[in-house]
C-alpha cells in the first residue's frame, strides 16, 4: 500500500482499490470540506470541476467496535457562563453521525479503518 502523510495518515491500496484512513485523534474537532475533482462543466445541476461542496465541522468518536464521524450543531448555541443552559442547548439541537466506520486493526490508540466507501458515497451528498 502506498502511504499519504497529513492530519490524518491513509494508504491506498491500488490492488484492491481501497483507502484505509488511520485516526488517532479522537474527540478532535475539524473542518470537513468535499469536492469535486471531476465535472460536466458549467450546467445548470452545479457539478462543475473544483466545486466545494458544504463545509462540516466534525470528529471522530469511538464506539466500541466502530468510529462515528459526527457533524457538530454550531448553529445552535448558548453563549452563557452558566453552563446548565449551554448543556440544555446542546441536547435540544442534536448533532449528526455522518458515518460509521468498521476497525479493521487498531494499535496503541490508533485504528485503521476503511474508507473507501465513505469516500464514494459522501461525494454524493
Amino acid at each position: 500500500m502506498k502511504k499519504f502523510p497529513g492530519f490524518f495518515e491513509f494508504y491506498f491500496d491500488e490492488k484492491q482499490d481501497k483507502v484505509y484512513l488511520v485516526i488517532n485523534k479522537f474527540n478532535t474537532e475539524f473542518l470537513y470540506i468535499e469536492s469535486l475533482t471531476a465535472g460536466i462543466g458549467s450546467n445548470d445541476i452545479g457539478l462543475d470541476r473544483n466545486q466545494l461542496g458544504r463545509e462540516r465541522v466534525v470528529k471522530f468518536d469511538r464506539r466500541g467496535p466502530k468510529v462515528l464521524l459526527t457533524e457538530l450543531n454550531y448553529s445552535y448555541r448558548a453563549n452563557s457562563d452558566n453552563a446548565a443552559e449551554r448543556k440544555a442547548v446542546e441536547e435540544a439541537f442534536a448533532q449528526s453521525v455522518l458515518w460509521g466506520f468498521t476497525v479493521v486493526v487498531e494499535e496503541n490508540g490508533r485504528v485503521l479503518v476503511d474508507a473507501s466507501d465513505f469516500l464514494c458515497k459522501m461525494r454524493m451528498m
